[in-house]
């Protein structure tokens, strides 16, 4: 019978690996972070370069003049070329009314250049994200059968994770909200921070130079959301399919384990060691994770080894009975 400390060990263990796949994750998304940033600053600058002072400012009413004729034509042009560009459709549709209107400040064209020129890492997000998460479910769902067939005198019943429960798992909420929404939200965020970071800059007088350091504070704090969801979903996704294939091994009771260090939360600390009930898993009750940014995980409890062999072999037994019908 595999001991406790190895379970623990090996949960542990398994936490850190997906920890590390995050944080492959997250150094890709750096860096079209950082292109995507780029891009941003050489956006404000042209339009400093266009519309400064003498001093290299822009006063904010001079920032939200309508764009006259020739400046509207050419604005008209760029929404046609982003319009057929790899985006959202939600922001498609966005760039869509913007076409239809007579007449649009600088400053609206400058911030939608701004949402456009962020577009590929929200784009990038919504195509690599749930990969990370599928790849967390399955790595996390067979190791841990894998450990409890090695650890079990007699094995487990193996079941394994069908299309249903996959698609299940990878579309359960964390704390209410799924992933989708999260990231569409994390965006708008984004969107409406650059809304009163920009003309907040502009009536203080900043140059071309301190602005684009200004919206580069509210990408950052974009980058560092995206990141946090992709850590936060990914330690979700572990520990659902833990729980999965505990359930489906006869399992019925699970041990809360904390990665114990400087930057273990007051509430992960506590649950550390407690018992849990399958039937009474819930997420953030006594299920990680508990919080944004949650590395705590989960281990099997065989109170009575004997007991469960009985019963997994029971289980093996109706199973090929079923087969044979």
């Amino acid at each position: 019978m595999i001991k406790l400390e190895q379970l623990i060990n090996k949960s542990v263990s398994q936490a850190l690996i997906t920890e590390r796949a995050v944080l492959r994750y997250a150094k890709e998304l750096e860096k079209v972070y950082s292109k995507c940033v780029d891009a941003m600053n050489t956006s404000i600058l042209a339009f400093f370069g266009k519309y400064a002072d003498s001093e290299g400012k822009i006063n904010l009413s001079t920032a939200k003049r309508k764009l006259n004729d020739k400046e509207l034509k050419e604005f008209k042009k760029k929404l046609d070329i982003w319009i057929y560009a790899d985006i959202s459709e939600a922001f498609r549709t966005k760039l869509n009314r913007y076409d239809d209107r007579l007449s649009v400040s600088r400053l609206e064209a400058l911030q939608l250049e701004l949402e456009y020129d962020m577009e590929e890492y929200h784009l990038y997000q919504a195509e690599y994200l749930p990969v990370a998460l599928e790849g967390a479910v399955l790595y996390s769902y067979y190791n841990t059968y894998y450990m409890l067939c090695r650890g079990v005198k007699g094995g487990v019943v193996f079941v394994p994770l069908d299309d249903e429960t996959l698609g299940k798992i990878l579309k359960t909420k964390r704390f209410d909200v799924g992933l989708w929404e999260r990231l569409h939200s994390n965006k708008a965020n984004f969107a409406y921070n650059l809304g009163i970071k920009l003309p907040s800059a502009l009536s203080r007088g900043f140059s071309g130079e301190k602005s684009s350091e200004e919206v580069k504070k509210t990408a950052k704090t974009y980058n560092f959301k995206s990141i946090s969801l992709a850590r936060t979903y990914v330690n979700s996704a572990m520990n659902d399919a833990n729980i999965e294939a505990y359930r489906n091994s006869l399992i019925t009771h699970y041990r809360y384990v904390a990665i114990l260090d400087n930057r273990t939360s007051e509430i992960c600390r506590e649950l550390d060691g407690n018992i849990f009930k399958i039937s009474e898993a819930e997420q953030g009750v006594n299920l990680p994770p508990m919080h944004n940014n949650c590395r705590s995980s989960v281990c099997p409890i065989i109170k009575d080894e004997d007991s469960f062999r009985r019963k997994t072999e029971k289980a093996t037994t109706d199973a090929l009975a079923i087969s044979y019908i």
